[in-house]
């Protein structure tokens, strides 16, 4: 028989009705033609058979014929509406991994399936995964909610899941909106989902508060308030849970410009045991906890400041002062139980709050410091002397020098100040900021060498040989005629798990992602040079040479 066969070949008589001279061929039900196929099988060879079936899944549209061997499974206990849904009748954990490998938009088009799937895409344990994995977490924000088990240990998936064989645990998938560890996870990634989009639309709104007699050098912020400090020598704190833009306290004591400040919660060695405990009521009603203020001024003293505030009274003490700078204190970080100062003497403080004493001196820049940043042992402070050294916080002994390579044939290093630091933790690497306005991007090393005392001082002027070379994080260009940089002093940076953030003369904060390097937009508001600013979460606070603090909030619907 030929392969290019047709239907009528085997035709028996009893489907063929002669009409003069030609056939007319009888249409066939379905049943009819299964079984004519089946008749059909039998009269072919090998060869015709497999040619036959390269035809049907052309035409039929198959990629293969394994759900042939899964028929009688896959349709034994389903019902006519949902005959083909997997979710029904595959394990939870199977489930639950299958949608894990969406993308939020795919995840929520799969929600709107049928109701099956719309329990499975809602599941908790989906949304905890996708706030605890880098591209979408927040350190800021995150540390009230710690990763769960599965997301710190990479070889589980849902360890806490019961198996398909588990017949003593149960896992409720028609409760969607059932929280995990008390966390409502789907609202919490929704919010951080909207945020995103909102930052990539450039849609937020502004609040200003005035009230400053002079240039605006620092900021700090807690989710309750935003501190200010000034070249008029006060630190104003700022209302953020209501709509109103007046003072809420007024703190004065320095005698000169206040310049830089750190707001932390109020360490229970600094606290005070007749004073009552402060709770937040609601997120509507402005009752901050206590909390701890350090303040650096250029009269080269740094002051601890507690502050307390309730719905009804607020009050403002001064609990110590710390001296040992012989000039301007220029920058400051802390936690719970330390506090670091720079300053233009040339040297970093390392102080003890709970004692209110020196503990360590950090010698070596050869011009005042402008800045610094601290991880869990090492101490990263830039410098006038156009340098980032690399310091030990247990020794107080300089590791590394870091030094903006030349760009210029002949050039073996770029002298211009730095400006500002910024650490990104997750992503491990440093950004350094220049006069110039310039952003150099260095990659730490995740094993950097473990040195020994003696031979600190051979190293401490050198750059790490097992640094990468900087990149240059170009600024954005203004929105003019010529197109061209701008070349404007970078005063301040900042990010987060997003984005990076910096402010500069030109009146601007230029935004890059921080997972791309990729520019996104500017922010604008301000009419004149930008000092200062930080970012938590959908709010990024600035200041300004023009006295004022602008809130910059995402969080619009």
């Amino acid at each position: 028989m030929d392969h290019h066969f047709s239907m009528n070949c085997v035709l028996s008589r009893s489907h063929r009705i002669p009409n003069s001279k030609r056939d007319v061929k009888v249409t066939l039900d379905g049943s009819e033609s299964f079984q004519l196929v089946s008749k059909l099988c039998h009269l072919l060879s090998t060869s015709q058979k497999h040619r036959l079936l390269e035809d049907m899944s052309e035409n039929l549209r198959l990629n293969h014929f394994e759900s042939l061997r899964l028929a009688s499974r896959l349709h034994s206990d389903c019902k006519k509406e949902d005959c083909h849904d997997f979710v029904k009748w595959l394990p939870l954990e199977l489930v639950l991994r299958i949608f894990s490998y969406l993308r939020p938009e795919c995840l929520m088009r799969a929600s709107q399936v049928n109701r099956a799937w719309n329990r499975a895409t809602h599941h908790p344990r989906l949304f905890q995964r996708l706030c605890c994995s880098p591209e979408w977490s927040l350190p800021n924000l995150d540390a009230d909610f710690p990763p769960p088990l599965e997301c710190r240990n990479a070889n589980f998936f849902f360890p806490n899941l019961p198996s398909s064989t588990d017949t003593t645990t149960t896992t409720d998938v028609s409760s969607p909106s059932s929280s995990c560890d008390g966390v409502d996870w789907f609202q919490k990634f929704k919010w951080r989902y909207q945020v995103r989009k909102n930052w990539e639309q450039g849609k937020h709104r502004i609040r200003r508060f005035v009230g400053h007699t002079g240039a605006v050098h620092c900021l700090a912020y807690d989710a309750y308030r935003i501190v200010s400090g000034s070249a008029d020598s006060t630190i104003c704190v700022w209302k953020v849970c209501s709509n109103a833009n007046w003072l809420a306290q007024t703190l004065r004591g320095h005698s000169g410009a206040v310049r830089c400040l750190e707001l932390l919660p109020l360490p229970p060695a600094l606290a005070s045991p007749t004073s009552p405990a402060v709770t937040p009521l609601s997120p509507s009603v402005w009752e901050p906890p206590e909390a701890l203020l350090i303040s650096g001024s250029v009269d080269t003293s740094l002051k601890l400041w507690r502050l307390s505030s309730t719905f009804e009274w607020s009050r403002i003490t001064c609990i110590g002062t710390l001296q040992g700078h012989f000039d301007t204190v220029r920058c400051v970080q802390a936690d719970s139980t330390k506090a670091i100062s720079g300053s233009y003497d040339c040297t970093i403080r390392l102080w003890d709050l709970a004692s209110s004493s020196q503990k360590a001196i950090f010698r070596g820049h050869t011009a005042g410091v402008v800045c610094l940043t601290y991880d869990d042992s090492l101490l990263y402070s830039g410098s006038l002397d156009n340098t980032v050294r690399i310091w030990s916080l247990k020794t107080a002994a300089c590791y590394y020098t870091l030094v903006r390579p030349g760009t210029r044939p002949g050039a073996e290093f770029w002298t211009t100040p730095v400006t500002s630091l910024h650490l990104d933790v997750q992503r491990r690497r440093l950004f350094v900021s220049h006069h110039d306005g310039r952003i150099c991007v260095w990659r730490i090393p995740h094993s950097p060498p473990v040195l020994q005392p003696a031979m600190v001082d051979k190293l401490s002027s050198t750059t790490p040989p097992n640094w990468e070379r900087p990149k240059l994080l170009e600024q954005l260009c203004v929105e003019a005629e010529n197109a061209q940089s701008t070349g404007a002093v970078i005063r301040c940076l900042a990010g987060d798990g997003w984005h990076l953030l910096c402010g500069c003369d030109d009146q601007t904060i230029k935004v890059w992602r921080a997972d791309t390097n990729t520019p996104i937009g500017c922010l604008r508001g301000h009419e004149d040079g930008v000092t200062c600013l930080l970012i938590y979460g959908s709010v990024v606070i600035s200041g300004s040479y023009d006295k004022n603090v602008i809130l910059y909030d995402f969080d619009v619907s």
